[in-house]
């Protein structure tokens, strides 16, 4: 079951830079358990039929779900928290996969990558993410950066209006590009 381990990658990922970025371990690590029992026995039922994209999305929002309850956060805030997750990974997944689609090598192993690609940029997401909590222990600081006040929600807006604009340019040049 691919799925459920990318499920597995994902909360480890999201739960490593919720520590690096808000200095807070998670915790009620039973939730991640049973929410992946739960995800197993959906995918056992029902995954016959399912393609590998609603898989995926399954696996995607059983994160979210298992995130927000492992959270150390009043609740008002944890909604918060995972939209900057969310979005803060999003954005590390773009930049660990361009030099595989600039490079060309995405036509060579074009189905592989389709099959692999979450769990590949898992894996280097959390390594980096790792990276950068061994350096921060290292350094001894109690926060790297500061997400408090009204700072970080004018980040997240030009977050989500840079993503929004890529989106509909890249839907606008698919349009001009000839296909091969």
């Amino acid at each position: 079951m691919l799925h459920v381990f990318l499920y597995g990658l994902e909360v480890v990922r999201y739960a490593l830079l919720y520590r690096v970025l808000f200095d807070k371990k998670v915790s009620k690590v039973w939730c991640f358990f049973w929410v992946g029992a739960i995800l197993y026995l959906f995918f056992i039922l029902f995954g016959e039929g399912l393609p590998n994209s609603a898989k995926c999305v399954y696996a995607c929002i059983a994160t979210f779900i298992a995130m927000f309850l492992m959270m150390n956060e009043e609740w008002k805030k944890k909604g918060k928290a995972l939209l900057i997750l969310f979005l803060v990974i999003s954005v590390l997944t773009k930049v660990i996969l361009l030099p595989i689609k600039l490079l060309e090598v995405h036509d060579i192993i074009q189905r592989d990558l389709n099959d692999y690609e979450s769990v590949f940029t898992s894996i280097v997401t959390i390594v980096l993410v790792s990276g950068m909590l061994l350096w921060k222990k290292k350094r001894k600081e109690k926060k790297v950066w500061d997400l408090s006040g009204t700072k970080i929600y004018i980040v997240v807006v030009i977050m989500i209006i840079g993503m929004l604009i890529t989106a509909s340019a890249l839907d606008v040049a698919v349009q001009y590009v000839p296909s091969r």
